[in-house]
């Protein structure tokens, strides 16, 4: 995902120093140069070239989210958190994702969270348990544990005082 092509002959001169799946897997790249056109959809087959990479941004991203979701249980993904490559239970689609920092920017700069598709977004966001503040998350889990010690203690002290 974020191969930069080295300074070598083996390489073309004008891909020198270019992100290559910046130009692979962007959509008006995809159209110029590859789209009807079946004996390079061949050629790129042939060398296993990932087809689930050329989707919207937004669906790659959530496709990540549910699967995130389904191994561990919530979508607090960790801000350092990359979608580990050649493992079965994420597609190859979203093999190297950073979808932590893309989490973090999201909460941030909400980021994907404009134009006509934000509140349809926000909402496929909160349908999976998205934590929006994770300060006031923090908070809460903290509290919820302060109430049920000071019940433990009531209890203790209250039969302590009939013993």
């Amino acid at each position: 995902r974020t191969f930069i092509v080295p300074h070598s002959n083996e390489w073309p001169k004008e891909w020198h120093g270019v992100k290559l799946a910046r130009h692979v897997y962007n959509r008006k790249w995809w159209t110029k140069h590859i789209a009807k056109k079946n004996d390079r959809v061949a050629q790129l087959n042939k060398i296993g070239f990932v087809w689930e990479r050329i989707q919207n941004p937004w669906n790659l991203f959530m496709e990540a989210m549910v699967t995130y979701r389904s191994i561990y249980g919530d979508v607090m993904v960790p801000a350092s958190f990359v979608v580990p490559r050649d493992n079965d239970e994420w597609s190859k689609g979203c093999w190297d994702l950073p979808l932590g920092n893309i989490v973090h920017r999201l909460r941030l700069r909400h980021d994907f969270l404009t134009g006509d598709t934000a509140i349809e977004r926000k909402n496929q966001l909160d349908g999976l348990g998205f934590v929006w503040d994770v300060s006031e998350y923090n908070f809460k889990k903290f509290l919820t544990a302060l109430r049920i010690f000071s019940t433990l203690e009531q209890e203790e002290h209250e039969y302590s005082m009939m013993a």
